[in-house]
Formats: C-alpha cells, sequence, structure tokens
C-alpha cells in the first residue's frame, strides 16, 4: 500500500507538469522508484538489526536481575550512600558553623548507623550517631543537648552513662612514654584518619608535659573505610617486633598522605630496620590478627570510631582539645 501512493503521487505529479514529463524518461522514473525501494528495504534492516541488539541488551539485563532477585546496584554502596549524607549535613545542614566527618558505617536492624565526629569552627569535636535508611533518602540523627551530652536516638532511657570506668588489658601492647606512670592513656586510632592526627599531635603535647607521669599504649582500630589503614596497622606491628613503634608511628602520623604498601617498606629502608624481615612481615600478614584483636579489644569497650582514648580507665572519644585532657590527667595524678 506504501509503495502504490508513491507511485500514484508520482504519476500525478508527472501528469500536472508536462514540461518536466518531457524531461524525465519513463526508464529515470522506473530507476527512481527502484532506488527509493532500495532505500526503504535497507532502513528496515538498519533498524531490525539495531532492535536485534537492544533486545539482547534488555534480554541480559533481564538475567542478572532474575538471578540477582532484583536490579543491580551498579556499585551504589552503603558507603557511597552514607558519603552522600554527610556530604549533605556539610554542604545544607552544618555549613557555616561545623562540619561532619564520617568515622564508620555499620547495618543494623535495616538501617545504616553513621559514626560521625562533629567539629565546630572553634575547633571543638564532638561524636554523633546518625540514622540513615538503606534506600539512603532518610536520615535520623542523634539528639544533641546543649549541655553537650547526646542522647541516642534510639536509646529509651534517654541518657548517657558518663560514670562508667573500663579496664582494658595492655599487657604486650605498644607503648610511648614513662613505662611506670602514673597515668596510662590507651589509644584506639587509625594511621589514615584525619582526626587520629590531631590525636597525634596532641598526645605530643601531653608527653612533652608530662614526660614522667604519662604513658601512652597504642591499639590499631583500622577503619573498613581507609583503604591503606589496615595495611599500615600491620606494618607498625611489624616494627614493633623490630622495637622501632616509636619512630616508626610517627613517621606514618607524619605522612599520613603516602601510605601504600611501597611507602611503608621505604619508612623501614629509612628507620633503619631489617627490611628483608620487615617485607615479609608485611607481604605476609604476619600482624593481622593482631591488628584484628585490639579492633575487637576496642569494639568490646565501645569504640566506634577513631580516635577513642582511656585515660586510667575514664573514656574520652575523638579529637578533643590539650584541655580537655590535661584535666583528666591532673585529676588522675591527684587521686
Amino acid at each position: 500500500m506504501y509503495f502504490m501512493n508513491i507511485h500514484n503521487i508520482y504519476i500525478g505529479y508527472l501528469y500536472k507538469n508536462k514540461r518536466l514529463m518531457e524531461v524525465i524518461k519513463m526508464d529515470e522514473k522506473g530507476a527512481l522508484l527502484e532506488e527509493h525501494k532500495e532505500h526503504i528495504k535497507h532502513s528496515r534492516n538498519s533498524n531490525s538489526r539495531m532492535w536485534g541488539w537492544v533486545s539482547l541488551i534488555l534480554a541480559v539485563l533481564l538475567l542478572i536481575m532474575l538471578v540477582a532477585q532484583g536490579v543491580p546496584d551498579f556499585g551504589i554502596t552503603k558507603n557511597a550512600k552514607a558519603n552522600n549524607a554527610i556530604d549533605y549535613l556539610n554542604s545544607d545542614v552544618l555549613s557555616g558553623f561545623a562540619t561532619a566527618e564520617l568515622d564508620s558505617v555499620t547495618e543494623n536492624n535495616e538501617m545504616y548507623v553513621m559514626a560521625v565526629t562533629l567539629t565546630s569552627t572553634a575547633g571543638e569535636t564532638q561524636d554523633a550517631t546518625i540514622y540513615l535508611s538503606e534506600d539512603g533518602e532518610l536520615m535520623f540523627p542523634t539528639v544533641i543537648q546543649l549541655d553537650g551530652e547526646t542522647i541516642d536516638a534510639t536509646d529509651t532511657t534517654g541518657t548517657t552513662d558518663t560514670t562508667e570506668t573500663y579496664e582494658i588489658d595492655t599487657t604486650g601492647q605498644p607503648f610511648i612514654g614513662n613505662e611506670n606512670a602514673k597515668v596510662t592513656i590507651i589509644e584506639f586510632s587509625d594511621f589514615q584518619c584525619p582526626y587520629c592526627e590531631k590525636g597525634y599531635t596532641t598526645m605530643k603535647e601531653v608527653l612533652a608535659n608530662y614526660p614522667d607521669d604519662v604513658k601512652i599504649v597504642f591499639m590499631n582500630f583500622p577503619l573498613s573505610f581507609h583503604e591503606n589503614a589496615q595495611k599500615a596497622a600491620e606494618a607498625s606491628e611489624c616494627a614493633f617486633a623490630q622495637g622501632k613503634f616509636e619512630e616508626y608511628h610517627n613517621m606514618l602520623f607524619e605522612n599520613q598522605e603516602a601510605l601504600s604498601v611501597e611507602d611503608l617498606k621505604q619508612y623501614a629502608v629509612d628507620l633503619g630496620l631489617d627490611t628483608n624481615e620487615f617485607n615479609t612481615c608485611l607481604d605476609d600478614g604476619e600482624m593481622a590478627d593482631e591488628v584484628e584483636s585490639d579492633t575487637a579489644i576496642g569494639s568490646e569497650n565501645g569504640v566506634t570510631g577513631t580516635p577513642a582514648f582511656f585515660i586510667n580507665g575514664e573514656k574520652i572519644v575523638g579529637a578533643r582539645p590539650y584541655a580537655d585532657f590535661e584535666t583528666v590527667i591532673e585529676e588522675a595524678l591527684a587521686s
């Protein structure tokens, strides 16, 4: 029917224009019609091939959905959703008076539980817990009272226990400072965490002011979303095995932007360690269990983010200013 209409229109046009009819011969008309038919046929074949590919792609996607029992996630992970939530907090909620940094994210009762450190423009820090729906659309932050205490949004009691004293076994753990000091600070830290670097600076000030009275016991708590933190933690334990923990610990915090395995091995060279022993220790993961043990101890004692400190059993969380540590240390010395 389509070609019949084309033919009728064409003949009608020739009938109305006798001059053109004299110029164009019938064989030329036939050639034009054949060319037009071939064009239509080619277009249909091209469209057919295109839709064939589209159908194949759709079939593959359907197969993936059936196997996965749902639409593929395409890389939208819980960490990505959590980081999107942090970006929203910083740009639309906290802008101008504080910033939020994600310390860790876990799953609980079909919700993402985000451990967050809030830092004011004055440099004061406070920990908070934010609950995020699994689709990444709804946030439920903790309630922050004006007195600085936080109330967990899921805590039916509405209070936070700040009087608990923790007892943590530090036997065999690396430490910095006077072994027989009256005050012991246990630090759970992550070498790639920017707030831990601030904590490192504060601890140096503590040791400078209390060289005989304080020792700092270091325990690894690498966060899963810091890609270099685990190996850096293992490397610090490998250095500890050679009696060079303090030097290596300092090297990592002072070069926090360079923590690849190659960097970790170079620091061992720079500090004069037995590199063959060190490299074997790091490559074979000989200290992975030790790092995991530290992390488990921290979790058992309520550590959810870094840095976290225990001063003679009293818990202080976050990169707090030096004055906060000084107050607790002085109270510990006085008692």
